[in-house]
């Protein structure tokens, strides 16, 4: 799923990603295909969501200029910061987490310390509980991680929190200072960063493959906005270069940036548990102390006063007198 060098579209996105206009005889004689294959590339790029404006005189340019992920430039980068990893690339996926977690249960882990798997358009990206992750090429970033932890199925308690604290360090790199939402949410002002989906398979009685998707708004984007009207549940959205990074983000850095902390983090996890990131963590929430409420199912759990988490990483509420520790699984939670 690499982007090999006989990938039409994504050879004929790299030279549309600048955004200036190109004529199409001109991509045609670059490209060395005739007019009818560029046509088929242009659909399947149109297919995925990419649009591009009609300048005139037989030129075409992309709505708006964006970096594509590139393996290659990943690689580099991952090199650079010393991560030892098997990248691939694709530019469309049902979902980066399936592919791992199928990866995963028909073979044995690779060589690699860690496997990334990363794609401009994912037609069934999933968060918590089923719900769409809606994602565009280009403004967002799509990308999932696989590895081995030395912790059995039923000891990987707070996991999805530790991916959280990794990625919150790796946007302050971007000059972006995120909140977390337990128990897997990125904020900024209130407003939704990204999202972590944390899915597992066991590897006998004491090892088990981690695959941990993560899902990051980088540009505005207006199709995301009207997808989440529609959703009015939902929290508002923000974006990274909204939120201080700028305009000038290259995904493929962002990307090698959250493969890094996972990597820093992650093996202490499996060393040690949840119980050493809980102060971290804490520090980190957008809402202790402050009152919430908590949702199962769709229906309200309670209310009550959040308080952190334990060092299990379960959500620690006082509600009417009372402490209790709820974990994650179907509950959501909503401030007041």
């Amino acid at each position: 799923m690499d982007q090999a060098s006989d990938d039409l579209p994504y050879r004929l996105l790299a030279l549309l990603s600048d955004g200036l206009p190109r004529r199409i005889t001109t991509l045609t004689q670059h490209l060395s295909i005739p007019e009818s294959e560029l046509e088929t590339a242009l659909a399947r790029l149109r297919a995925i969501g990419l649009e591009w404006l009609d300048r005139g005189q037989g030129a075409i340019g992309l709505s708006r200029a964006f970096v594509p992920l590139n393996a290659a430039r990943i690689r580099e980068r991952l090199a650079l910061l010393g991560i030892v990893a098997s990248v691939e690339v694709s530019l469309e996926l049902a979902s980066t987490n399936s592919e791992l977690l199928e990866r995963a249960r028909r073979t044995s882990p690779g060589a690699a310390p860690i496997c990334v798997l990363a794609t401009e358009f994912q037609s069934a990206g999933r968060g918590r509980q089923g719900r769409v992750w809606h994602a565009f090429p280009g403004s967002s970033l799509c990308v999932s991680f696989s590895l081995e932890l030395p912790r059995a199925l039923g000891d990987l308690s707070g996991l999805s929190l530790v991916c959280g604290l990794a990625v919150r360090d790796a946007l302050a790199r971007h000059r972006v200072q995120a909140q977390l939402k337990w128990p897997n949410d990125l904020l900024v002002a209130g407003k939704k960063l990204g999202g972590i989906l944390v899915e597992v398979h066991p590897l006998g009685s004491e090892r088990t493959v981690a695959v941990i998707g993560v899902g990051l708004n980088v540009h505005p984007d207006e199709r995301r906005d009207e997808a989440l009207a529609a959703a009015p549940a939902s929290l508002a959205v923000t974006d990274l270069e909204s939120a201080g990074a700028g305009p000038g983000i290259d995904r493929n850095h962002l990307l090698a940036d959250v493969a890094d902390t996972l990597s820093a983090c992650l093996p202490a996890f499996g060393s040690t548990g949840f119980a050493p990131f809980q102060t971290d963590w804490n520090a980190h929430h957008a809402f202790t102390d402050l009152p919430v409420e908590v949702v199962e199912r769709g229906a309200l759990r309670a209310r009550g006063i959040a308080r952190g988490v334990d060092s299990a990483g379960r959500l620690v509420l006082d509600s009417d007198g009372t402490r209790q520790s709820l974990v994650a699984g179907e509950i959501t939670l909503r401030p007041l």
